[in-house]
């Protein structure tokens, strides 16, 4: 079984997503980091010096690329939005929206130590990331909405990655 997370910059795909493949005793991959591996630059560069076109192009090969196997990966902010990258990721696996408000994501986004090029102009500017954030994601939901399960990632207990374990495996049965 292969889980997706989707979600925008910041909704903890990448934390959770290590939290959530070790309750199902899977292997973690963070795509961003995978990308940078096989490009042998890190996403910050890929946009700088090639642009984003390029990386949509590469983030496509590398989904493309991945075989079937019991994983839990954690997709950049935009993978689904792009190249009808969700259809294929619904096609590959179980794909699960972490949705977090627009007050969290950039609460999160301010205070993070990540490079993130589509951020890093406002980063430090709290009206002007709300306003990026905000029609971001107005932009990317109708895609993020298209994912199999929707998980509340405000705030991730136990209890509750506990339940959205439970939705992944009754979702993989059915």
């Amino acid at each position: 079984m292969i889980v997706f997370l989707i979600g925008f910059m910041g909704a903890g795909k990448s934390s959770l997503g290590k939290r959530l493949a070790n309750k199902l005793d899977v292997s973690f991959i963070d795509s961003d980091k995978a990308i940078e591996e096989k490009l042998k630059m890190s996403i910050a560069q890929v946009f700088e010096e090639k642009g984003e076109d390029f990386f949509r192009s590469e983030e496509l090969k590398w989904l493309k690329s991945i075989d079937s196997q019991d994983v839990v990966i954690a997709l950049g902010g935009g993978t689904p939005c792009f190249k009808d990258n969700i259809t294929l990721i619904n096609n590959l696996g179980m794909s699960v929206y972490l949705k977090v408000g627009i007050n969290g994501l950039a609460s999160r986004l301010s205070g993070s130590k990540t490079i993130r090029p589509l951020i890093e102009p406002f980063k430090h500017d709290r009206e002007k990331l709300m306003e990026f954030v905000k029609q971001k994601v107005e932009e990317r939901e109708f895609f993020y909405n298209q994912a199999k399960i929707t998980f509340d990632a405000e705030s991730v207990s136990s209890e509750k990655l506990d339940s959205l374990v439970k939705m992944i495996k009754l979702s993989t049965i059915s």
